[in-house]
């Protein structure tokens, strides 16, 4: 192992006067330098040189420390780094956790529980109300609301339907994905209930539940005012038209077949320019659509009566 150089700051100065240093000592006696003077001045010059070798050793000991800094430093920010990217992907994935799961990061409001009925219809009536979409009424009504809240902890069946009419306005079509609604055989029959219902098949019950909830719907979710009063005019109109309290059924069905029809209407024409008012009932077009329900049930009643004249079984056709 080479030996490591002495530290001049360790570095005692020699006797230059000793036995040892006369080689030194007649190198400048002989150029006329008395003995004594001759020792001085090797000490000085050993001294200069130790001061020289000091301060290049402060220079490489300054030096070394300042690397060691630098590295020091470096391994901090590199560490730093390392612990913001970590932090970062945590925040990602924290955010897109409170994206997906946002039930989980509601804040909690320092109230008491409620004693009057909770008005919180399912996530897709909920989605509705927020786009400003149609949203079907039955989602408002005290059925939709127990489905919503029955379904409250998974994913809700209703979620997987959209309830429309045919092309001829005459059929509620409940559409479901190809794997059918999510509900057991031994779930359907007591689900039954809780199947949404068509805006022209609601029952005037539930149309007077829902109707001023999906006001406050449209309300919380900011609807423009207008909008809303609009809605308000409209089911105000339907509500208190002569037609309600009609002892035909087919006056009182077209009322909800024209509030359901020119809803659904005008949420279409909505925001282009061939939209209008739903505040003033025309009564023109809700007399067509009363002549088209008869019109339909006659069609019904005659096709009935020719299945059952075609019956060989038929007790109208023994002889």
């Amino acid at each position: 192992m080479a030996n490591q150089p002495l530290n001049p700051f360790d570095a005692l100065a020699p006797d230059f006067a000793e036995p040892e240093f006369a080689a030194q000592r007649q190198l400048l006696t002989d150029s006329g330098i008395p003995e004594e003077q001759a020792a001085i001045i090797l000490a000085n010059i050993w001294q200069a040189n130790n001061a020289r070798d000091r301060e290049a050793r402060r220079r490489d000991q300054a030096d070394q420390d300042q690397a060691q800094r630098d590295q020091a430093l470096a391994e901090e920010e590199e560490n730093e780094r390392r612990r913001q990217a970590e932090a970062d992907l945590l925040d990602a994935a924290r955010l897109e956790d409170r994206k997906k799961n946002k039930a989980k990061y509601n804040p909690i409001r320092d109230v008491p529980v409620p004693s009057g009925p909770i008005i919180i219809p399912c996530a897709s009536a909920q989605s509705k109300m927020k786009k400003g979409s149609y949203c079907d009424l039955w989602y408002f009504t005290n059925r939709g609301l127990k489905a919503a809240e029955k379904s409250a902890t998974s994913q809700d069946d209703l979620d997987y339907v959209t309830v429309q009419r045919d092309a001829d306005d005459t059929r509620v079509l409940v559409v479901a994905p190809a794997t059918d609604l999510p509900l057991s055989k031994s779930r359907e029959k007591k689900d039954d209930a809780f199947k949404p219902v068509a805006d022209e098949d609601i029952s005037w019950e539930d149309f007077l539940e829902a109707t001023p909830r999906i006001i406050v719907s449209m309300k919380d979710n900011d609807w423009a005012e207008d909008r809303v009063q609009m809605f308000v005019n409209f089911w105000t109109a339907i509500h208190g038209h002569p037609w309600r309290h009609a002892s035909d059924r087919f006056s009182q069905q077209a009322l909800r077949v024209y509030q359901a029809q020119q809803r659904r209407k005008w949420h279409l024409a909505a925001g282009t320019a061939h939209s209008w008012s739903l505040a003033k009932i025309n009564q023109d077009v809700l007399q067509e659509t009363r002549d088209a329900i008869i019109a339909d049930s006659h069609q019904r009643e005659l096709a009935a009566l020719n299945e059952v004249s075609s019956n060989p079984h038929s007790p109208f056709n023994r002889s």
